[in-house]
């Protein structure tokens, strides 16, 4: 029982930092991201990444794919738009919320 709940604590943690990715991005004024906001959003995404590499298993497309929107999020580019980025929240939302067990979460409130 101590283990399931350890599990859905941190579950619930990576719930609440991608929630909070999204809020910084949607929060942002303009297209580009302040110094403060990008601050906030590397240390988010550096929290979502460590939960990636600790709890989801090792090789699986799952892993995989998750950590890759992560680097996507990540990326600093020329180019890259706070849209772009919220486009990549929204599809770890479609991807990943019903394989991590994020909407299970929501719906308890």
């Amino acid at each position: 029982m101590r283990h399931f709940a350890i599990e859905f604590i941190l579950t619930a943690y990576s719930l609440f930092v991608s929630s909070r990715v999204e809020r910084l991005l949607l929060n942002a004024r303009n297209s580009e991201l302040s110094p403060r906001t990008h601050g906030l959003l590397l240390l988010s995404l550096h929290q979502l990444r460590s939960f990636g590499d600790a709890r989801l298993p090792r090789g699986s497309r799952l892993r995989e794919g998750f950590l890759q929107d992560v680097e996507d999020l990540e990326n600093t580019d020329e180019g890259v738009r706070r849209e772009d980025k919220l486009a990549v929240v929204q599809r770890m939302w479609r991807s990943w919320a019903l394989v991590l067990g994020w909407d299970a979460i929501m719906m308890r409130g």
